[in-house]
């Protein structure tokens, strides 16, 4: 069974609309808050490291969300996040964001590629990110070691 990492997020003020919903690109960027989350927590390097000293990036090439229920100023929403797609050098990550009622409030499916930031060439993602990677790849995916 694999893993899912989870981390929250708080809707704030500046995050939402006159109505009091989360603007959408607020939510995107909870979405990265998280990645970035992650690789501190769950990879065991922050990701200005990984930026700054290794030269790598991920950035994204695909993005689809969908909304479910709104986001409201003031609540605290979970983001959990797993992998469906692990190729040599993309990897599609899949969050749920879900109140703390358990309610689901959106799905997002973000597809990033592995750079040299040097070249700004694709690369391989390298064996000690692939290894933390395939702990949260969602069983019924397959890893593509081949594919892009």
């Amino acid at each position: 069974m694999a893993e899912t990492y989870e981390t929250r997020w708080k809707v704030r003020f500046g995050d939402v609309d006159p109505a009091g919903v989360a603007f959408y690109p607020t939510v995107v960027r909870a979405l990265h808050d998280a990645l970035e989350d992650f690789f501190g927590e769950f990879v065991g390097v922050e990701y200005d490291r990984v930026l700054t000293e290794e030269r790598l990036g991920f950035p994204a090439v695909g993005l689809n969300v969908n909304f479910f229920r709104p986001l409201r100023f003031g609540e605290t929403v979970i983001l959990a996040m797993s992998i469906t797609h692990l190729g040599r050098s993309s990897v599609r990550f899949r969050y749920r964001v879900r109140g703390e009622d358990g309610t689901e409030r959106a799905e997002a499916e973000v597809t990033v590629t592995t750079v040299s930031l040097d070249s700004f060439s694709s690369v391989p993602i390298p064996d000690r990110y692939r290894r933390v990677f395939e702990r949260v790849l969602e069983p019924d995916t397959e890893d593509d070691v081949g594919g892009a």
